[in-house]
């Protein structure tokens, strides 16, 4: 489950953040529009949060889109998160374990 209270103890910090399926905005456009940033801890919040604010920006373009997190754990301690962009999608933040 993905919820927003979940806090870890020691969250793992960010390495890098890739968006991917994009044609409409480049990736620097919607790194500004997200709330969780490289280098910050993993909240659980600010992915989703990020991924609503990607949605909203295509929104305000007339488009709705869905958001997909991965987050990969190449160490301990550190995160790799790849957002996938689905511009055929509908509802923007899109969670599946």
């Amino acid at each position: 489950m993905f919820s927003d209270d979940f806090v870890e103890a020691n969250p793992p910090v960010i390495d890098s953040i890739t968006i991917k399926g994009s044609t409409k905005f480049t990736q620097d456009e919607m790194l500004k529009v997200m709330t969780m940033h490289v280098g910050d801890t993993t909240k659980p919040k600010k992915v989703k949060d990020s991924c609503n604010n990607i949605a909203a920006l295509y929104q305000k373009q007339g488009k709705d889109i869905s958001c997909k997190p991965n987050i990969e754990h190449p160490t301990e301690g550190h995160v790799v998160v790849t957002l996938t962009v689905d511009e055929n999608g509908k509802g923007g933040f899109s969670f599946a374990p």
